[in-house]
């Protein structure tokens, strides 16, 4: 499988696609990310986006089940985020995810940062956003590093399609580490 290295500097944090051959590589037993192949249905997981996201056999990667977006707003996207884990401030953080665009156009994979009061500290609006776009219609496999800000206290994953993207996107296999 042939894939590309995307990087963009973006503030102080740096966003990374980069390719990778096996998804046990950073220890999946030791994710913060709960559930992250979708094996237990939607345990662990925060939806925001109206029965968007929905966990499906189709959508498996690997396994029984695997998280199916079926995104046909022309307006909303799909919201669907992991259960919040304890961050550590300055350290780096690798996200890893098996996706592919069933169709449509792409979907966003992001690493969100908070702080002690669950007050969000990295986003588009703030010009430091972490995310991946996944896009085309194979299975690859994504990843993205971002470094947790001075005041952070908890990380999660945060999966979505764009306001007006409309596209039907699997996603499976989902690993967080803290990794320096």
């Amino acid at each position: 499988m042939h894939a590309f290295v995307l990087v963009a500097a973006i503030t102080s944090t740096l966003v990374v696609a980069e390719p990778t051959t096996s998804p046990g590589e950073a220890g999946d037993d030791q994710s913060l990310v709960a559930n992250g192949d979708f094996e237990n249905g939607m345990n662990d997981w925060i939806s925001k986006d109206n029965g968007m996201s929905a966990v499906r056999p189709e959508a498996a990667h690997r396994g029984k089940l695997g998280l199916r977006v079926s995104d046909e707003d022309d307006q909303k996207g799909s919201s669907l985020g992991s259960r919040p884990a304890p961050a550590t401030p300055n350290r780096t953080y690798l996200l890893r995810a098996w996706a592919r665009v069933m169709t449509g156009k792409e979907a966003a994979i992001h690493i969100q940062f908070f702080d002690k009061d669950n007050k969000q500290l990295t986003k588009k609006e703030f010009n430091n956003d972490i995310l991946v776009k996944v896009t085309g219609g194979e299975w690859k496999l994504y990843s993205v590093r971002g470094t947790a800000p001075e005041n952070a206290a908890f990380v999660r994953v945060w999966l979505h399609t764009m306001n007006a993207a409309q596209a039907i996107v699997d996603i499976d296999d989902i690993t967080l580490h803290e990794i320096k």
